[in-house]
Formats: C-alpha cells, structure tokens, sequence
C-alpha cells in the first residue's frame, strides 16, 4: 500500500519528489487558502467559469476547482512549457473541473483589449 497521499495537491512538495518533472510554486501553497477565501466572497454561487490570466504552475486554478466545484477554471500561460506545466499537474487531478492550459502561442489569443479569442 502506498504512503502516498490520494489528492496530489494535499502537499505538493511531496508529490513533486515522486514526480520530478512536475513544477512547484511554494508560495502557491501558502497563499491559496486566503485567495481561495476572497473569490468565495465574489464569485456566484451558481456554476460559473473563470478565465485566470498568467496561471504559473497550475497549482491553484486545481486547488481552487477542489475547493470550488460549482466553478469551471480555465488555466492560461504564456508559453508552450508554462502550459504544459499546468497540463502535468491535470493529468495528477483528473477529477478536478479544470479545463486543459490554453497558451497564447498554440491557440493564437490575439491582444486585442476588448477580446480575447480562444478556438
């Protein structure tokens, strides 16, 4: 039996040693229970997806999509790498309502200040 804990997100530390290419932002861990608390304080009730612009690791748009299942979350890099990053941490929470990383690059958000365009 494994010592391993079921939800990958309940010390990210720890699963980042058992899988090295996942990426890890400590201070993700540390501020999402307080981040977590305001958007519950401005977010619906009802389900509702969230566009987070600049998603680093991935870590908390997973973290909050446990937290907050009435809530779609749609993970963003700038990168190819960064987007792949998140998508490894997704592919650890399948369970979690959290669409696949969309990059700026492969699916071509164009700058316009008023849309943005996803495929």
């Amino acid at each position: 039996m494994s010592d391993a804990p079921s939800d990958p997100l309940a010390d990210p530390a720890a699963t980042v040693a058992r899988h090295p290419h996942l990426r890890h932002a400590p201070a993700a861990t540390r501020n999402r229970a307080p981040i977590r608390q305001a958007l519950a304080e401005i977010l619906p009730a009802t389900p509702c997806t969230v566009l987070e612009i600049a998603s680093g690791t991935g870590e908390h748009a997973l973290w909050m999509a446990r937290a907050m299942p009435h809530v779609i979350w749609q993970p963003t890099e700038a990168t190819i790498e960064g987007s792949d990053a998140i998508n490894n941490w997704r592919a650890l929470c399948p369970d979690r309502p959290c669409h696949e990383a969309a990059n700026c690059h492969r699916h071509q958000i164009h700058r316009d200040p008023d849309r943005i365009h996803l495929p």
